[in-house]
């Protein structure tokens, strides 16, 4: 090594958390799911609609539990989510700001499901629309653009693990021009009237089916190409 190198400290340092967070997340994921399998669909709409209009149910139409169920459908598998993620963090980076600041991002991202419809709205918007579907386009290119600089910097093995990454990146923006053609032209998902009136909801449903797809074969990929980095890793220390 050389010598104005300064050492890997945490090269070969232990795991500073078991998996327990990691396991209390997944639970979590799990709940919500078997909530929206077993739980009457409909009940989380009329809570939601009491939600959005800022009020509470009558008496006795719901009970606590039923609120409750709501909440963690709504809620329960990003929060998952975001215990994962924490769990990944500290799982292999001593406490530092930088790991809070880490954790607190975690946290943030998860507003997003929350302030939302707060800070934007409800309404329909073609603005907001068309801003975010652009910078989604934009960041995309960018990334394989950014790839594309060093890609050809790596050995075989790893260029392997990026490759897959990369086609699960595909994916990912693929299927970003799939949600915009399902929610407006040519679904109208998010205009019901206007699908029955055009007779389009067997192309909505297709459409659904193929953005499932999508996200399904590119988190497939990703989680290949990730295994692939830590095969490759392994090697490289072994």
């Amino acid at each position: 090594m050389n010598e104005t190198e300064a050492p890997d400290k945490r090269k070969n340092r232990p795991h500073l958390h078991g998996p327990g967070l990691f396991i209390f997340g997944t639970i979590f994921i799990l709940c919500t799911v078997a909530i929206g399998f077993f739980v009457e669909r409909e009940l989380f709409s009329r809570v939601m609609f009491y939600i959005q209009q800022k009020k509470l149910p009558p008496f006795g139409e719901f009970y606590p539990y039923q609120m409750l169920l709501t909440m963690l459908f709504a809620f329960g598998l990003p929060l998952g989510m975001v215990f994962t993620f924490i769990y990944v963090i500290r799982h292999t980076e001593p406490p530092s700001l930088y790991v809070r600041r880490l954790i607190l991002s975690g946290f943030g991202i998860f507003s997003i499901v929350i302030l939302t419809p707060v800070i934007f709205g409800r309404e329909l918007g073609n603005l907001f629309f068309g801003v975010m579907g652009i910078s989604i386009i934009v960041f995309v290119l960018l990334t394989f653009w950014f790839t594309s600089k060093f890609r050809n910097r790596l050995d075989k093995a790893a260029r392997v693990a990026l490759d897959f990454k990369l086609l699960g990146y595909l994916c990912f923006g693929i299927v970003t021009w799939q949600v915009c053609g399902f929610a407006n032209a040519p679904g109208f998902a998010i205009y019901p009237e206007k699908m029955i009136e055009l007779g389009v909801k067997p192309f909505a449903v297709g459409q659904l089916k193929s953005i499932m797809i999508y996200f399904s074969v590119g988190w497939i990929l990703t989680a290949i190409g990730f295994y692939k980095s830590m095969k490759h890793k392994r090697s490289e220390t072994a």
